[in-house]
């Protein structure tokens, strides 16, 4: 949902917020592909675009507007691919270890990393 009740949408100064995010993403991707890199563009693109912000190069309340509109409509990328899950059920069935044993190590991983981060330093 890109506008609040009430809300008058986007304005300038939030649409910058859309630029600033599209910036950082672009970026990664042709550092990714001008490198050969094995890490995606993406990934790469988040990263500057943390670095960015806690260095203060781009403020955090220039692009909060756009960060929620975005995440607020997330769930949405996750149609298409659920939709080619349950159309092809084959497929599905004849990898069903992999997926198991995939997802049960990365939600290993989430709570191994969270816990660490979580946990009050001494």
């Amino acid at each position: 949902m890109l506008s609040a009740p009430g809300d008058r949408g986007p304005e300038p100064a939030r649409l910058l917020g859309f630029a600033w995010i599209l910036f950082f993403s672009a970026g990664g991707e042709l550092v990714a592909r001008a490198a050969s890199s094995p890490v995606p563009g993406s990934v790469l693109g988040l990263l500057a675009f943390v670095a960015a912000l806690r260095a203060g190069i781009v403020r955090r309340e220039r692009v909060a507007w756009a960060a929620r509109a975005l995440t607020s409509t997330m769930g949405l990328f996750f149609v298409p691919a659920a939709v080619l899950a349950t159309a092809d059920t084959a497929a599905a069935r004849a990898a069903w270890a992999p997926i198991v044993a995939a997802s049960l190590v990365s939600l290993a991983l989430v709570m191994l990393v969270v816990g660490k981060l979580a946990e009050p330093r001494a």
